[in-house]
């Protein structure tokens, strides 16, 4: 009888069987079109319809209106993704091309405010690399993702939302350690 176990390193899964043979998978995700909703709640990402033209504009949980493009986002590798060979993703706003970023003034802090912004690009010689702009994806389940900031200075928290709030409209998503928030989110890809 074939007994395999599994151990997830970083961004990787090693598959080990009783022979000691394994199986090394990456875990990336697609790129494409998501729609994104925290697990067990019935909103889905958004940005504020009043607003989504704006830097700065909310990105919060919304029931699907008439019109699902401000639910709609494309995932698709950073430039500093392709440059360094990272599996580093931007979340695009497919109603205004803004892209889902981390209010880079308070990274560190539990809750930082996740807005829309212009895409900052890579970062001019002689400038830090902030990584308020970029995500990895951990595979949690079939579908079932952790949305990561990769910026070094918000220590590896998660975009989520408080958990008494994750089926109320307007909830406000942010960065948030896991054990504090709805951290875990279903994507389903669309056409």
């Amino acid at each position: 009888m074939l007994k395999l176990k599994f151990f997830i390193l970083n961004t990787f899964m090693i598959v080990l069987n009783n022979s000691m043979d394994y199986t090394l998978y990456a875990q990336v995700i697609r790129e494409g079109k998501y729609m994104l909703q925290p697990l067990g709640s019935s909103k889905y990402l958004d940005v504020s319809g009043s607003c989504e033209n704006q830097n700065g504009c909310k990105v919060q949980l919304y029931s699907i209106g008439r019109s699902a493009k401000n639910n709609t986002f494309l995932i698709k590798k950073s430039e500093f993704g392709k440059t360094f060979k990272k599996d580093y993703y931007n979340i695009v706003c497919n109603s205004t091309n803004k892209v889902i970023d981390a209010d880079r003034n308070n990274l560190g802090r539990e809750g930082c405010k996740i807005q829309v912004w212009d895409l900052q690009g890579l970062p001019l010689l002689g400038e830090i690399f902030s990584g308020h702009q970029d995500f990895r994806f951990e595979r949690v389940a079939t579908n079932q993702y952790r949305i990561i900031i990769v910026a070094p200075s918000a220590n590896s928290k998660l975009m989520g939302i408080p958990r008494n709030l994750s089926n109320r409209n307007n909830t406000p998503v942010g960065l948030y350690s896991s054990g504090s928030a709805v951290t875990v989110w279903v994507l389903t890809q669309i056409p």
